[in-house]
């Protein structure tokens, strides 16, 4: 019999236990997980990297991770992992923050972003914290990604 195991990353870029402080696990998963992938080149991941306007408004850009660590992830694709879109789409208020659930406003800052998660060629989602609705599901599935894990 053949088991098949989905192991992911999230690649957040934050700590959601302390305060929001800045947290750049993808450096951690190269020191910790990159040579495990190296004795072990037949087990393949995911690696749902961020891409919305919280990562703009802290680090810069939209695709703040993408442009650091591009060399890695071209490392990734070319051994097999699957690079994927994690957005969150939070809000900031009275500075925190915050899960947005306006599904209006959800809808326009995904609909913002697909043009970039698109541009890397992602064409799976996992949406920050499991945040979902019908129209957030309907918007994905019109821009022809094809899971939401």
């Amino acid at each position: 019999m053949e088991i098949n195991i989905c192991i992911t990353f999230d690649l957040d870029f934050s700590d959601y236990v302390d305060n929001w402080k800045r947290n750049d696990d993808f450096r951690l998963a190269i020191e910790h997980i990159f040579p495990y992938l190296e004795k072990n080149p037949e087990y393949k991941f995911t690696w749902y990297i961020r891409l919305d306007n919280q990562i703009r408004k802290i680090y810069g850009s939209i695709d703040y991770i993408f442009s650091k660590y591009n060399k890695e992830i071209e490392i990734l694709k070319e051994n097999g992992h699957e690079i994927a879109w994690h957005p969150h789409i939070y809000r900031e208020s009275s500075g925190k923050w915050i899960q947005n659930t306006c599904i209006n406003e959800i809808i326009d800052e995904l609909s913002s972003l697909v043009p970039m998660a698109k541009l890397y060629k992602l064409k799976s989602v996992r949406m920050g914290w499991g945040f979902h609705c019908n129209e957030t599901m309907q918007l994905l599935s019109d821009a022809d990604f094809e899971s939401d894990s």
